[in-house]
Formats: C-alpha cells, sequence, structure tokens
C-alpha cells in the first residue's frame, strides 16, 4: 500500500533538526507504571458475511497527526491517532518496556496507551521543513497527484455490521491522468464531488498479471465488529518524496480501521503499525546524499540524523513490547475514504530517475546509473 506526500525544501537543515527533537513529548504528563492495555483494536466476532458485494475506496482525506480530525492545527493532535498495538500504556517511568537504542527511558505512548512515536517525534523533524504537512498533503489529493484504494468484498449496507470472513487488498495507484506528452500535459484534478464516476488506474508492478483486480498486497484478515471495518495486513508501504526523491517507508504489521456507517463511505478510519529503525536509518543513508552535500557518507550531519532515530524507537518490529532494545517506531495514520469505480485502467510505471549524487564527482550524463526500480516490501510479504 502507497502514500504519496510531497516535502517540498527539504535541506540538510530540516533532517540535522532529529538532533532538536526529543524523544518524548515535552506536554507528556507521565501516568502511574502500568502494564495494562489501553485502546486496542476491536476482535473479529460474528458470523460469517454471506455478502458478495465488492467496493474501492479511495482516500479522500489524510491526517499526518499535525491537526485534529477536523483540520485544526494541535501540537498533540497525534496524541489521539492510533491503538495501543504493545498492549502496555508506556511512560518514561515504565519499568517493562524496551527502551531506545539511544539510550535514556522509554518514549511515552499518546492518550490512553497509543503507540505513535512517529506522531509525537518524527513528524516534528517533517514540519522542519513542511510546517504544515496535513494541509499540504490535502492539496495533492485535491489534486489527483495521489490516493490511497482499498478494496473489500463481503460489506453490508447494515451501519452495525458484525461479520468475519470479509476479504481485502491494495490497490496501489498510477497517476489520476496519466500525461500525453511532458509530465504535466493533459492532468485535471479528480472530481471528488462524484466519486463514483472515478476510474482510477492501478500500477501494473503491484498487480497479477495485467488485471486491475488482482493485487499483490492483500489483507490477511478483514472483519466488521459493530459497523467497524478491520483489515490486518504484514506490511503497508508508506512512499514520501523528499525534495523531489521517492523514499519508501515500509509499515510492518499493519491494521486499518474504519467506520462503515453509510454504504460508500468510511469514515474515523486509521492506520497503525511499525516502522524499523535500522530501515530508516539506511533509507536517510541513501537518499541523504541525493538532497545534499552535507549529507554525504561519514559527515557528522548525517550521523546526527541516524543518530537520532535511536532515540525515537518504542516497540518492537513484531508489535511486541518488552525488556531490551527497541528496534521500531510505532505510527498511527488517520484518513477519510469515498466508495470510487472498481479499477479498469492499468498504469504502467516509468523507471524512475535517481537524484543526482551531491557527494560524487561529476561524470558525463551518459555514464550516470540507471535507475533501478524494486518491489515495495508489501508486495513481497504478500507473496
Amino acid at each position: 500500500m502507497k502514500f504519496r506526500f510531497f516535502l517540498a525544501g527539504a535541506s540538510a537543515a530540516t533532517v540535522a533538526s532529529f538532533a532538536a527533537v526529543t524523544a518524548c513529548s515535552g506536554t507528556d504528563t507521565p501516568a502511574p507504571v502500568t502494564t495494562g492495555g489501553g485502546a486496542t483494536v476491536p476482535t473479529a466476532t460474528g458470523t460469517a458475511t454471506q455478502s458478495k458485494a465488492r467496493q474501492v475506496f479511495a482516500a479522500r482525506k489524510v491526517f499526518l497527526g499535525d491537526t485534529d480530525r477536523n483540520g485544526t492545527s494541535s501540537d498533540g493532535a497525534w496524541r489521539k491517532y492510533g491503538y495501543d498495538i504493545d498492549d502496555k500504556r508506556t511512560t518514561q517511568r515504565s519499568k517493562d518496556a524496551c527502551l531506545p537504542a539511544a539510550g535514556g527511558p522509554p518514549v511515552a505512548d499518546g492518550d490512553n496507551g497509543i503507540d505513535n512515536s512517529f506522531g509525537g517525534n518524527v513528524l516534528g523533524i517533517l514540519k522542519t521543513g513542511l510546517p504544515t504537512p496535513t494541509e499540504t498533503t490535502q492539496k495533492a489529493i485535491d489534486d489527483g497527484d495521489f490516493t490511497l484504494l482499498m478494496d473489500f468484498t463481503g460489506l453490508t449496507d447494515d451501519a452495525k455490521q458484525t461479520n468475519i470472513g470479509l476479504s481485502g487488498q491494495v490497490l496501489v495507484p498510477g497517476p489520476f491522468d496519466m500525461p500525453g506528452a511532458g509530465p504535466d500535459a493533459g492532468r485535471k484534478a479528480p472530481n471528488w464531488a462524484d466519486p463514483m464516476t472515478l476510474d482510477i488506474p492501478v500500477r501494473s508492478n503491484l498487480i497479477v498479471g495485467n488485471d486491475p483486480a488482482k493485487s499483490l498486497i492483500t489483507f490477511t484478515e478483514v472483519y466488521v465488529t459493530g459497523g467497524l471495518l478491520v483489515g490486518k495486513a504484514k506490511s503497508i508501504d508508506l512512499t514520501l518524496a523528499v525534495g523531489g526523491i521517492n523514499a519508501t517507508f515500509s509499515i510492518k504489521n499493519a491494521v486499518v480501521t474504519a467506520n462503515h456507517a453509510t454504504p460508500n463511505t468510511l469514515t474515523n478510519g486509521t492506520i497503525v503499525g511499525v516502522l524499523e529503525v535500522d530501515r530508516l536509518k539506511s533509507l536517510i543513508g541513501e537518499i541523504g546524499p541525493k538532497l545534499t552535500d552535507q549529507l554525504c557518507p561519514g559527515s557528522g550531519t548525517l550521523k546526527t540524523a541516524t543518530d537520532a532515530l535511536n532515540s525515537y524507537g518504542d516497540i518492537m518490529v513484531n508489535a511486541a513490547n518488552g525488556p531490551g532494545t527497541c528496534d521500531g517506531i510505532s505510527i498511527a495514520l488517520g484518513f477519510e475514504a469515498v466508495q470510487v469505480m472498481t479499477p479498469s485502467k492499468v498504469y504502467v510505471p516509468e523507471a524512475s530517475t535517481p537524484g543526482e549524487d551531491k557527494c560524487a564527482a561529476p561524470v558525463d550524463a551518459g555514464m550516470k546509473d540507471a535507475a533501478m526500480s524494486s518491489m515495495p516490501d508489501a508486495a513481497k510479504d504478500a507473496k
């Protein structure tokens, strides 16, 4: 599953600010130490669904944690996004939680045990280069630059549906309108006022054969409890364009939930999971030299950036938590979605061109390496 967010103006100063962001929110007041869980994902219950209805939903809004679900800016909004995925209400005084690799106390949870170190810490770094990340992301959705497509079979019109045995998959979209000539030729904003007219193409490298109805990325379990839709996946890929360079963040042990109170919408949607710390550090090492010569291999700025991630670990990659060193960073995002047409178009992505390595000696244009494309982790994990 991929999201595309655009972070304009990212720089060495942006990444260096990792060091200026503390591992725990300054507004957090530690609660009494407890191993008891908080806000958890409802469990599956009920009988197998008899519905064969297939519905495809596209994200109309995405919330990164810098605003509430009404769009009001708030530094503490992230505290209400997500679930307690490790069954602990962790505070800085907890004695039964994993510790950041950099040392120091555990990273504190959000409200009611919510695990979201991304929102509490990493988002602050992103905001130094993009002050209003949710607002900028919303513009990208409005313009048709990206969305999220989720395809479910087995839902009914019952606002309180309770069933197991549904199925679902992730359809990774291509550009809404494929250019005729040049990167922006023929582009137009989608008509979100009439979403059932939207036939959004899906990327050919993430489907089976050439069939837009068969994705390589599937949910391992889908059910509905009292109208709350729950989908679980081994991995969901989050792609951000940082300073024009695509960077893919793989969310492990992902869970998607949303209210299906009306037939054609998903509301109060949430995506939770875990980012692998070492993968994030490697990713910064890969894209850093393409952003600035201050992030060259071996530089102090790059070391500052990667070392800071060691302060944000709050969970294990397998979504558990206990004594030891945290190798994961929890993440939680919000979304709202509307039903769109079942995709009938396939988009064949062009090979992406890597950014110029600003740390390398100048070379002739003809000697530059060709772009290499790889299957996202979500597709690999789905196999």
